[in-house]
């Protein structure tokens, strides 16, 4: 029971969701497996408000039906021997041999990877513009039209991806939501950031001197971003 107990946890901690029965649980009863379950269930609960409690509990237990339902299975075979009936074979995914781990990339971390990508090269481009003096020399030129914008736009950026983390932390679904909220403005504000910086035809040596935009980091920073709202609302969804 101590190597399937710690098993489980380690899958739940990872916010990750058990495919197959972790070799450890492999000859439990339905009784033990039901003591493992609850113990994971409540060592990953035993944090925040009632309702945050809950949550944690109903999402922890949705990530072992595997163990729930081998114990079903343990009860079903152990009535139909004390009946005199066949217990019929496990189902391939839960027999010894299949997969070692059995764990899946949660969506979250996925998401959360999309997200660290999309702000280096969101930095790389902060960094080289400014570098460069595209700043002074907007700023003196007169056409760099909305200069709150950018900043909004990374403050808006930094703060989604810290309430983010905040929810692999803590995998409350309300702070999922939050953090995929904030990423909309996030979007828009960036292809205003964009606009905004895109000079005039007879303007552009004064304002870029000549140089060439990083036309790939942009394609990779917007599309990290659409990328990362996609992720992150899908695991928000998971998250209930």
């Amino acid at each position: 029971m101590a190597g399937c107990t710690s098993a489980a946890a380690a899958v739940v901690r990872r916010h990750a969701s058990l495919t197959s029965l972790p070799s450890a649980c492999e000859g439990l009863r339905a009784g033990q497996l039901d003591r493992v379950v609850a113990t994971v269930v409540t060592e990953a609960a035993d944090h925040g408000r009632k309702v945050q409690r809950r949550h944690l509990a109903a999402a922890a237990s949705a990530r072992l039906a595997v163990l729930l339902k081998a114990a079903q299975r343990e009860r079903e075979a152990a009535a139909r021997k004390r009946h005199g009936q066949p217990s019929p074979g496990r189902p391939p995914a839960l027999r010894a041999g299949g997969p070692a781990s059995g764990y899946t990339i949660p969506v979250g971390l996925a998401a959360l990877a999309a997200w660290l990508l999309t702000a280096s090269a969101g930095a790389y481009l902060a960094f080289g513009w400014l570098a460069r003096g595209d700043l002074r020399r907007s700023l003196t030129s007169g056409r760099w039209r909305s200069p709150p914008v950018i900043l909004l736009h990374v403050g808006l950026a930094v703060t989604g991806l810290l309430t983010w983390i905040g929810f692999l932390a803590s995998g409350w679904p309300p702070v999922a939501w939050v953090a995929t909220a904030l990423l909309l403005p996030v979007l828009g504000l960036g292809m205003a950031t964009l606009l905004s910086a895109i000079p005039d035809a007879d303007a552009r040596p004064a304002v870029t001197g000549g140089s060439r935009p990083p036309v790939l980091v942009i394609v990779l920073h917007g599309g990290g971003a659409t990328v990362t709202l996609l992720l992150a609302l899908l695991a928000a969804i998971a998250a209930h």
